[in-house]
């Protein structure tokens, strides 16, 4: 990793091509923020456009605080009293600046990205485990939390903003991390997050609605996924499901690795066999029939783990060495989390909150039980409303009891939430309640639960609250789950 004191704006500024200097380069700096209060003496301040306020608002306190330079937006004009960097891609070249200051941790790591619609948690936490070594460990960054080593960070997003991420990845290689497994969103992508960093891998796991309260289309989300091909290294192998027309447009890339049941694919899977505690696969790769075993449960982690076994065979890894740490996988928390009572009641909890993540879980619940599947499903607030019905109507038909609640309402009002995700659900299907309390939502489904039934409880997976009116609330599903079995069972 390079040296990273005594580096001056002029050194910066040439690491950014067309990008433009005004005052003095001789100046300097000591790192990169883009949030005026986390500013320290000797950084540059990154005065982003954003979508609900703008960071020029925030260079007087930025500069207050000892910022000794900005990075704005060409075009902008501002009177200030501290050399400027002038970009027309002020976003990415602020991520990129990020990396720079940071000595380019990515650079001594090797970087797997994962993305798509559903997988992509138990995807990178797959791919953290399968890639390394006792003596070569991986972090692994997404939705779930940023983990290496012995630290764990709680995860603010999805993707990292550039400024978090170059600084985790300066932690993981002075813990010793060989390299990350690091979950990409569309989001992240659209707004140039991962710029300065070079992947030497990347799965896509699929393509379905979801996001487009701020993609707007499916065309626009799909183009936001594709663009994670811009930071591959050359010939880096891509892992892409063969069988989404999504991704027909990478069967041709040099170092593509399809995966799937269908014939396109490289590594095809060949036969599953599905048990309530784990599930095996056969598949074939390059003429040669194989099998593996996973502690994952459900028909949807079959794709998750063939994609990671694809771009852990695109990297050279052993076959031999993926299968047999396959086994060892510990799962991932609120995904397929499996909870039960003593008396036989049984529940899931899972972070599926697109149509097709609960069409799917569903899915792979019903092969669990012998009973009924009483689910508790809502919808979030404040993001796309016309996914509501899509989602009712999944988890309708995948369902004996369906238990409508609230997810993290935000600043929405409960009750309009549930019509909307209540209009979707076909007449028909089984037995709709509604309670607008996930707490007593919850507790409801576990006291209807009779062993052999299963309870399902979807949509916030790991998430240790509920979000409402701008407030987090301390709420976590597993441990609600937990409780009201066992007053299901106390009572009877």
């Amino acid at each position: 990793m390079e040296e990273t004191r005594g580096r001056t704006l002029r050194w910066l500024a040439g690491r950014l091509p067309g990008c433009r200097l005004e005052g003095d380069d001789g100046l300097v700096v000591r790192g990169l923020a883009i949030d005026s209060r986390r500013v320290r003496p000797g950084d540059v301040f990154a005065a982003l456009p954003g979508s609900l306020d703008d960071g020029l608002r925030f260079v007087p306190e930025a500069i207050s605080r000892g910022a000794v330079a900005l990075l704005l937006p060409e075009g902008v004009g501002i009177d200030v009293p501290v050399p400027c960097v002038r970009s027309p891609w002020p976003r990415r070249d602020a991520a990129r600046a990020a990396h720079r200051l940071a000595g380019d941790p990515g650079r001594v790591l090797e970087l797997c990205a994962v993305t798509g619609t559903n997988g992509k948690t138990t995807t990178a936490w797959l791919l953290r485990h399968l890639l390394a070594t006792r003596i070569a460990p991986w972090g692994c960054l997404g939705t779930v939390a940023n983990r290496w080593g012995k630290t764990t960070e709680a995860a603010v997003q999805t993707t990292p903003d550039p400024v978090s991420l170059a600084r985790m990845l300066v932690a993981m290689r002075a813990e010793g991390m060989s390299g990350c497994a690091l979950e990409v969103s569309s989001h992240a992508l659209d707004q140039d997050r991962i710029a300065g960093l070079r992947f030497d891998g990347a799965v896509f796991t699929n393509l379905s609605r979801d996001h487009l309260d701020y993609h707007g289309t499916m065309d626009s989300y799909r183009a936001a996924k594709l663009r994670l091909l811009e930071h591959l290294a050359v010939a880096a192998p891509t892992a892409y499901p063969a069988d989404d027309p999504a991704f027909a447009s990478l069967a041709g890339r040099a170092g593509s690795v399809g995966f799937g049941h269908g014939r396109g694919a490289d590594l095809h899977v060949d036969a599953v066999a599905l048990r309530p505690d784990r599930t095996s696969i056969t598949f074939s790769w390059r003429g040669g029939t194989y099998r593996a075993e996973t502690g994952l449960v459900g028909a949807f982690n079959v794709l998750n783990v063939a994609g990671a076994l694809a771009l852990g065979l695109g990297l050279g890894r052993p076959l031999e060495a993926l299968t047999e740490r396959l086994r060892t996988f510990p799962g991932v928390p609120g995904r397929m989390q499996r909870i039960a009572s003593g008396d036989g009641r049984r529940a899931i909890v899972d972070y599926a909150h697109t149509p097709d993540a609960i069409e799917k879980v569903l899915s792979a619940c019903r092969e669990l039980c012998s009973g009924r599947l009483i689910v508790v499903v809502g919808a979030g607030g404040d993001r796309d409303r016309g996914k509501r019905p899509l989602m009712g109507r999944a988890a309708a038909r995948g369902s004996d009891v369906l238990v409508l609640t609230s997810d993290n309402p935000r600043s929405e009002d409960p009750e309009r939430i549930l019509d909307e995700v209540a209009s979707g659900a076909p007449h028909g299907h089984g037995e709709i309640l509604r309670e607008p309390d996930r707490r007593i939502a919850i507790a409801r489904a576990a006291s209807l639960a009779e062993p052999g039934d299963l309870v399902c409880v979807l949509g916030k997976g790991h998430e240790a609250y509920q979000e409402v009116e701008d407030v987090c609330h301390p709420f976590d599903d597993a441990e609600e789950v937990t409780s009201a079995l066992r007053e299901a069972e106390a009572g009877g």
